[in-house]
């Protein structure tokens, strides 16, 4: 078991959640920058309950989604040995590596928020003393 996890958290993982959560970020940025041109033309269509699917479901599905069909259409990519042979266990890969691209970015940014507010904290003592 403990050669499957080795196998498993390598660079080429690491590189590959990065190659995800990159992805993802693109992916996000550029529905969200076509939204508001795109919404003028069908104004009577749009309700607020597509800001919440959007939140709820889409982009916490697309790195998933997303992970899967890099690693599907991907062939070439130096999949962990247990994982490249064959297209349903990269495709397999792919998800789990959506899923931990997801739940590492929540983490990261909670922390980086707890972290920068600690900071401003000190440095606010400092400017008052």
């Amino acid at each position: 078991m403990e050669g499957v996890l080795t196998q498993f958290l390598s660079m080429q993982t690491l590189i590959f959640i990065v190659i995800v959560y990159l992805a993802v970020a693109t992916f996000r940025k550029v529905i969200e920058a076509l939204a508001p041109k795109i919404a003028p033309i069908f104004p009577d269509k749009y309700e607020p309950w597509w800001v919440d699917f959007w939140h709820e479901w889409v982009l916490l599905a697309a790195p998933s989604v997303i992970g899967g069909l890099i690693a599907y259409f991907v062939e070439s990519y130096p999949y962990p040995e247990m994982f490249a042979n064959s297209t349903p266990g990269r495709v397999f890969f792919g998800i789990v590596a959506g899923l931990i691209c997801n739940n590492t970015y929540k983490f990261l940014k909670k922390k980086i928020n707890q972290l920068m507010s600690k900071r401003v904290e000190e440095e606010e003592k400092k400017l008052t003393e």
